[in-house]
């Protein structure tokens, strides 16, 4: 497996629902990929258009987005450029790829 765009890792401990650090966040180096990645630009709706639409809604709802990154498949093609170490069940360092989007991509918020 070739890693020429392979990022480092750490893993970072988060608060869980009841406010406790339990948890754990992995987080990835991307900036070479960053790097090469040409900038997708979209404009943010400004909040009276928001609100303009939705001025004749009558039921609302809401979504749980926690994982909604890890629900974008990435393609083929770019799965080689999302590879990362990490340290296997032995002990051993070894390369892995994602095979959703990460955190950290400079235009994940674009795509998501």
């Amino acid at each position: 497996m070739r890693g020429e765009y392979a990022s480092t890792t750490v893993m970072l401990t988060k608060k869980n629902i009841f406010g406790n650090w339990t948890e754990w966040r992995m987080c990835g180096d991307y900036c070479l990929v960053n790097k090469r990645m040409c900038l997708d630009k979209y404009a943010m709706p400004l909040l009276e258009e928001i609100f303009d639409g939705l001025s004749h809604v009558k039921v609302f709802s809401t979504l749980d987005l926690r994982f909604g990154y890890h629900q974008l498949p990435l393609k083929e093609c770019d799965k080689v450029k999302m590879k990362f170490w990490g340290i296997n069940p032995r002990g051993k360092d070894c390369l892995y790829q994602w095979r959703f989007l990460p955190f950290g991509l400079r235009n994940a918020f674009a795509k998501f």
